[in-house]
C-alpha cells in the first residue's frame, strides 16, 4: 500500500514538473516597454522565452525606477544645499547686522517717534551728527572709481553741506577730484563715526543720496554761513567765491552707541 501511495505521487511530482518545464520554454509574444535615453526608441514586438522575458522587462523597469530615484535624490540633495546656503548668509547677515535703517524719500515717517521729519533723522542720529566734527566724504567717477577723503560739514533741514576750503593744493589750478567725480556720478555717501578703545562706545551714522555742487545763489551764501559759524577756522579764509558740495539725504543707517561722548 505504502509503495503504491508513494509511486502515485511521484508520476504526479513529475507530471508537474514537466508541465512547469514547458511553461517556462514556451516562447510567448511581449510588447517592450519604450525607454528614453535621450531620444525615444522604440524596441518593438519581439518572441523570447518565458525567463528572456522577465529579464528584460525587469531590467527594464529597474533602470527606470534607478533612474527615477537617482533624479528625485540629486533634485533633494541641490535643493537642500541650495536652502543651507540660502540659511548661512541669512544667518552671517544676521550676525553683521547691528544696525538700523531707515529708508524714506520725502515720505512722512510718523511711525518712528524718535524722527525729525524735517530732516528725516532719528534724535540719537542728529545728535550723534552734531557732536562730531570729522565726516568722510565717498564719490566715485563714471567708472565707479572710489575716492573717500575727510571732509568739515554741517546738517541742516534734511541736507548735509560740505566745505570746500582754501587749503593749499598740490595743483591749484586743477578741480578737486571729488567735485569732478560728482559732476560724473552724483551718487554718494558720507561717513561719520566714532572711535573708542572701550568698544562698547563705538558708533557711526551713513548718509547716502545724491550731491550737487552749489556755486553760488542762496542756499551757497547760507551754507557757507553755516559752515563758518560750525568751523571759526573758516572765518579767516576766503571761501565766498569757493563752492559748497549739497548732499540730499535720502538714506541713514546708523550702527552702535549713538550717545554723546561724556
Amino acid at each position: 500500500m505504502r509503495e503504491r501511495a508513494a509511486e502515485g505521487a511521484w508520476r504526479i511530482g513529475r507530471e508537474h514538473v514537466a508541465r512547469d518545464e514547458t511553461a517556462r520554454h514556451e516562447p510567448s509574444h511581449v510588447e517592450l516597454p519604450t525607454i528614453d535615453r535621450g531620444k525615444s526608441r522604440r524596441l518593438g514586438e519581439v518572441t523570447i522565452d518565458g525567463r528572456e522575458r522577465a529579464e528584460a522587462l525587469g531590467s527594464a523597469v529597474k533602470t527606470d525606477d534607478v533612474d527615477a530615484q537617482a533624479d528625485t535624490f540629486r533634485g533633494r540633495v541641490e535643493k537642500s544645499m541650495r536652502n543651507a546656503a540660502l540659511a548661512s548668509r541669512a544667518f552671517h547677515s544676521f550676525l553683521r547686522v547691528g544696525f538700523h535703517t531707515s529708508l524714506y524719500r520725502g515720505a512722512k515717517t510718523a511711525d518712528r517717534d524718535d524722527v525729525d521729519e524735517v530732516g528725516m533723522l532719528s534724535d540719537a542720529e542728529r545728535e550723534f551728527l552734531a557732536d562730531r566734527r570729522v565726516a568722510h566724504l565717498a564719490t566715485a567717477d563714471r567708472r565707479g572709481v572710489p575716492h573717500v577723503v575727510p571732509v568739515c560739514f554741517v546738517l541742516a533741514d534734511g541736507t548735509i553741506y560740505i566745505a570746500i576750503d582754501e587749503k593749499p593744493k598740490r595743483r591749484p589750478a586743477a578741480p578737486l577730484k571729488r567735485l569732478r567725480n560728482i559732476s560724473e556720478n552724483p551718487e554718494v555717501a558720507v561717513v561719520v563715526d566714532h572711535y573708542d578703545d572701550d568698544w562698547s562706545r563705538l558708533g557711526w551714522v551713513m548718509l547716502r543720496g545724491r550731491a550737487t555742487i552749489l556755486t553760488d545763489g542762496a542756499e551757497h551764501d547760507t551754507a557757507q554761513t553755516l559752515l563758518r559759524a560750525r568751523y571759526p577756522q573758516l572765518a579767516a579764509m576766503r571761501i565766498v567765491e569757493l563752492p559748497v558740495i549739497a548732499i540730499h539725504i535720502e538714506r541713514t543707517t546708523s550702527w552702535g552707541n549713538l550717545s554723546p561722548v561724556g
